[in-house]
């Protein structure tokens, strides 16, 4: 911070509260002043009393003058930065008091530690907190491979058995990569309005806790994949994982760089999944290989709004 800017900003502080005080002094200075030359009083106690009250006056109004304008000018004040500093010196002085007692190191090593944290959140309000690059990772999003999508299934996608093999493939090189791995599933209630009995355009699917809502018996599920399921609002469409607010979570984090979707069916929660994660302002890649339509006539006009949004496509994973 500059001199000037510190000087600004203690005058502004110390005038706030003593600016009306001088105004008023010196108002009631003018107006004793004009009183003494009005009544023209001859030299008296009385008259020498007054005027050493408003010489009085006028004597303290300059000096607050001198003190507010004519200050140090190196002079600066930091409230926060002050107050942060103090937390760190108490805390270290804590921690050097500490040191001869050995019943008490781990809490010092813990008292350092928040030392260091301190320090770190002070530097971090000035820099933006951003994931450094060693530390971003891209994500994989495996769109409702459920049994409901599958042959013998509720509502079964053309060509969805071919999808298993080299999608299982993708998914062991995207564990071996480091990559966040997610399963979406579609998880309605028996109630649901997209369901032809209550006035839907499907035939009921993907109910949550039955077979056809679990994920594919065949498909690959490593250990540390995370599972998002949604469409659990009976009055809600239900297309997008992000209905399920911990998608948000998932995605939004700093970490998260590239996503890669693969799943069923293209048109629809492909679709809209792909959509609002651009949305998130991410990288996105749809893999076009891992991806199965519901209707393959009409893929093409789908591709073609996927490409208006500025989503990238590819047949797979990066190798």
């Amino acid at each position: 911070m500059s001199d000037s800017t510190s000087r600004d900003k203690l005058i502004e502080a110390i005038t706030a509260p003593l600016g009306f005080f001088v105004l008023a002094l010196l108002i009631v200075e003018v107006f004793l002043s004009l009183v003494l030359v009005a009544s023209d009083l001859q030299p008296s106690s009385k008259a020498i009393g007054m005027y050493l009250v408003v010489g009085m006056f006028v004597l303290v109004s300059i000096l607050v003058f001198l003190l507010v304008w004519y200050k140090p000018r190196n002079l600066t004040f930091d409230k926060a930065a002050h107050l942060d500093s103090e937390k760190t010196n108490a805390t270290y002085n804590h921690v050097n008091t500490l040191e001869n007692d050995n019943n008490t190191m781990g809490y010092k090593e813990s008292a350092v530690k928040d030392v260091e944290n301190l320090r770190s959140n002070i530097r971090s309000t000035t820099q933006p907190n951003k994931a450094s690059p060693a530390n971003k990772r891209d994500a994989f999003v495996v769109v409702d491979i459920q049994n409901d999508f599958f042959s013998g299934g509720a509502l079964p996608v053309p060509e969805a058995e071919t999808l298993i093999e080299p999608l299982n493939a993708a998914i062991k090189y995207a564990e071996k990569s480091g990559f966040l791995i997610i399963f979406t599933q579609d998880w309605h209630p028996v109630n649901h309005s997209s369901f032809e009995d209550n006035g839907g355009d499907w035939k009921p699917h993907c109910i949550k806790g039955t077979n056809g809502a679990a994920l594919h018996t065949n498909l690959y599920q490593p250990s540390g994949a995370k599972i998002v399921r949604f469409g659990v609002e009976p009055e809600i469409d239900g297309y997008s994982p992000y209905e399920n607010p911990s998608m948000d979570q998932i995605i939004n984090s700093p970490e998260v760089d590239r996503v890669y979707i693969a799943g069923i069916a293209l048109e629809y929660c492909v679709y809209a999944t792909c959509k609002q994660t651009r949305e998130r302002n991410k990288e996105v890649v749809a893999l076009d290989s891992l991806i199965r339509a519901a209707s393959p006539d009409k893929a093409n006009e789908i591709w073609s709004k996927l490409d208006n949004l500025m989503i990238k496509r590819q047949s797979n994973l990066p190798e």
